[in-house]
Parts: C-alpha cells; structure tokens; sequence
C-alpha cells in the first residue's frame, strides 16, 4: 500500500492492470492491421 500511495504523490496515477493489458492489445492490434494494410500494397 505504501508503493502505491508513493506513486500517486509523484504526479502520476496508477494504472490498473486491466488498463496495461488494454493499451497493450490495442496498440498490439493497430500494428496487425497496419502490417496487414502495408502487405496488401506489397510495401512489406
């Protein structure tokens, strides 16, 4: 409970992991599409 207590008093909130998890598959899934976009013009 001190850690996060520590980390909220720097300035930045903390994240839940559901949250990490959630930005991690999105970005994750923009690189997919993306590749798949990029392969269909043969720019791969």
């Amino acid at each position: 409970m001190i850690w996060c207590q520590k980390a909220s008093q720097s300035g930045t909130p903390t994240k839940n992991p559901e949250d990490t998890m959630n930005t991690i598959i999105y970005i994750v899934g923009l690189i997919v599409i993306i590749g798949f976009i990029l392969s269909y013009f043969g720019f791969r």
